[in-house]
């Protein structure tokens, strides 16, 4: 089989240990409104950087998407810098999460050549790569939509489906789905070839720029992050849709998450 190549972007907020890893590449989201520190920005080109505290991580994949070339990056993906896809690790094969002290050493475990070859793998079969899905049992089986609504607010679930159900009404029907379910992708974490990427961020994009012309910001600093919580919800929409009307495939894989 043919080796895949792809890049990692790592995004970061604030200095942080940085692996030495030849398919992890470093951007520093948000640069336009924060010192930088020694890492590349999102701030250079077609930038939406200074948007960064209400679109958190998304002013990243905006810039990649933007800035970068499909020859550049045929396949990358948006990891954090305290979030990686990983291998299973220890005793417990099946776990989501795994978290570990951020170190060089545990840095090279995680981000070793074996989970390089594996990504590679399911990319060249034609995968996406999404963590493990969460799931709402603990929540006294709150729904997706009913648990956005509880911790975040019902304007912006509204504002979002209205949005999605007249820009793209094909779309109406995996909303409602993933609505009623109980379980998601979560962190905003992807790999998919540029094509995948290119197709879904141009669908996002639309949406949440829908949403800005009548959403209010709040003034809450978790609450701001606002369109990084609702990119968390569509991508979990639009991957739906991929695999109903298209067959996409996916591979699930646990985080690793460094402290």
């Amino acid at each position: 089989m043919t080796k895949v190549p792809f890049t990692l972007f790592s995004i970061y907020y604030k200095p942080f240990l940085v692996p030495e890893i030849p398919f992890v590449h470093p951007v520093q989201a948000g640069r336009a409104i924060h010192e930088g520190f020694g890492i590349e920005g999102d701030d250079t080109g077609d930038s939406i950087s200074q948007l960064n505290q209400n679109w958190v991580e998304l002013t990243a994949a905006y810039y990649i998407w933007k800035n970068y070339s499909s020859s550049q990056v045929p396949y990358w993906g948006l990891v954090h810098y305290r979030r990686y896809f990983t291998m299973p690790l220890g005793f417990n094969p099946f776990k989501r999460i795994y978290s570990l002290n951020a170190s060089e050493e545990t840095f090279n475990k995680v981000l070793s050549p074996k989970l390089e070859a594996y990504i590679a793998k399911q990319l060249a079969e034609g995968k996406i790569i999404l963590p493990k899905r969460y799931h709402m049992y603990k929540l006294k089986r709150w729904s997706v939509k009913q648990q956005y609504i509880r911790d975040h607010d019902a304007d912006a679930w509204n504002l979002m489906e209205k949005a999605v159900k007249t820009l793209f009404p094909e779309y109406g029907e995996s909303f409602d789905r993933f609505a009623r379910g109980l379980d998601l992708c979560v962190f905003n974490i992807m790999v998919a070839s540029w094509e995948f990427w290119d197709a879904y961020l141009s669908w996002l994009f639309r949406i949440l720029n829908e949403v800005k012309k009548e959403y209010r910001i709040r003034e809450d600093p978790n609450q701001r992050r606002v369109f990084g919580f609702l990119s968390e919800r569509l991508l979990n929409v639009y991957v739906i849709h991929q695999q109903i009307h298209k067959g996409q495939k996916i591979k699930y894989m646990p985080v690793a998450y460094f402290s």
